[in-house]
């Protein structure tokens, strides 16, 4: 019988958990901060604050044990709000490592009040908290931001001339092929067939994303202009985004130059694009190395054609 009250008692603590985490994440959203650090730094570590707290003889148990408790209640708390939130496997799998992140340093912070026998040390560890909410206010405002504007380029040399590179532009496209391993994680756009040059001409680049691997099918269109046009270069904006790419980042614009050499031509494809994501040391590497693995992508298959 007190194990079955125990174990009610949890599934209540964890049930309380998942609401706070979601109300708090809809409050956030309601103020326009659910890009910033506020979500994914201190609403983690706030909600591991709590599990750590209530931690049952935290001092008593081995380390190990502690912190594997800890982390799977953690985890419970955390699927438990994305279904509650609807959020894709995409959005939890490049969340989950920022969370657990939040929630070791919570743990640790726990260990060490718990474990801690002056004042002195206890007091230290009590500035954790402070730290973490410092570090949470990136992105609160444009003074606690940092650059978001970024732009990567790749450049190949190839035999294809300027005007082979530019007739290659205008065929069909298919990206739906062998890829790196983090683009294979994201859908690619269906199929698209010939994309005149012509400056004006407007593309529209539809995206299915199924949210939960096999339904919940989000469907977003990419809407590119092309902006300018010569027989050895072309710039095409992005004029609207409502695929899932748009809840990571801006793009912006793309441009493709090829330049003449004796034995073919050297590409540039350059991609201007601005992250939307805080904090920027997560964040920031994460979507300039997937921007840059898309460039390669897209100079493999649009550009050179293999």
């Amino acid at each position: 019988m007190h194990r079955i009250v125990q174990r009610r008692k949890r599934h209540v603590f964890y049930l309380c958990l998942i609401a706070f985490g979601s109300i708090n994440v809809r409050l956030l959203a309601a103020v326009d901060l659910e890009n910033s650090a506020l979500l994914y730094v201190l609403l983690p570590f706030t909600g591991a604050l709590l599990i750590a707290a209530l931690q049952p003889n935290l001092s008593g148990q081995a380390w190990w044990h502690s912190y594997a408790q800890h982390t799977a209640s953690a985890l419970i708390v955390f699927l438990g709000s994305s279904i509650v939130l609807f959020e894709g496997f995409l959005c939890v799998l490049f969340f989950m490592p920022i969370y657990f992140i939040g929630v070791g340093i919570a743990w640790f912070c726990g260990f060490l009040i718990a474990r801690a026998e002056h004042r002195r040390s206890r007091l230290m560890a009590s500035l954790i908290p402070l730290i973490v909410l410092l570090l949470s206010l990136e992105g609160t405002s444009s003074s606690l931001s940092f650059a978001r504007d970024n732009q990567v380029a790749v450049e190949l040399e190839t035999t294809l001339t300027p005007a082979q590179v530019m007739a290659n532009l205008q065929r069909p496209i298919n990206l739906q092929t062998d890829r790196h391993w983090l683009l294979a994680l994201f859908p690619m756009p269906e199929p698209t067939s010939g994309h005149p040059l012509t400056p004006g001409h407007l593309e529209h680049v539809t995206v299915h994303y199924q949210r939960w691997f096999i339904t919940n099918e989000h469907t977003g269109v990419l809407t590119l202009k092309v902006a300018s046009a010569s027989d050895r270069s072309c710039t095409v904006e992005v004029i609207d985004d409502t695929t899932l790419f748009a809840g990571y980042l801006d793009l912006e614009q793309f441009q493709v130059a090829a330049n003449p050499t004796a034995t073919g031509s050297v590409v540039t494809l350059g991609i201007r694009f601005r992250r939307k994501l805080d904090p920027a040391w997560y964040f920031g590497p994460i979507t300039r190395f997937a921007i840059e693995r898309t460039a390669e992508l897209l100079m493999r298959e649009v550009i050179l054609r293999g």
